[in-house]
């Protein structure tokens, strides 16, 4: 996409890149599947999930979080929270 921009004559970082991922807390992580993106797993797993999106160039990352209960609720939040307070490695980090 930055690419085309660039061929286009239009500026890329003016665009922000948005990514939808589905969400399964507690289900062991597997191989990533880009014709399925899933992220499942402990919330260290997710939130290792979400610096990769960030470190692919994703400002903002839509969750659809399965199964949609209390449990997977609070290990999400937990995911999230390790994932804001682990140091960001791109030199101007996306909006969290």
């Amino acid at each position: 996409m930055r690419e085309a921009c660039t061929a286009a004559g239009r500026d890329p970082s003016a665009l922000r890149v948005t990514a939808g991922v589905n969400v399964v807390p507690g289900v062991p992580a597997g191989p990533p599947d880009p014709r399925r993106p899933v992220l499942s797993g402990t919330p260290a797993d997710l939130a290792a999930g979400f610096a990769g999106y960030r470190d692919l160039g994703a400002d903002h990352l839509v969750c659809d979080l399965n199964p949609h209960h209390a449990a997977a609720q609070r290990a999400l939040a937990e995911a999230l929270r390790r994932y804001r307070s682990e140091p960001d490695s791109t030199e101007e980090g996306p909006v969290r």
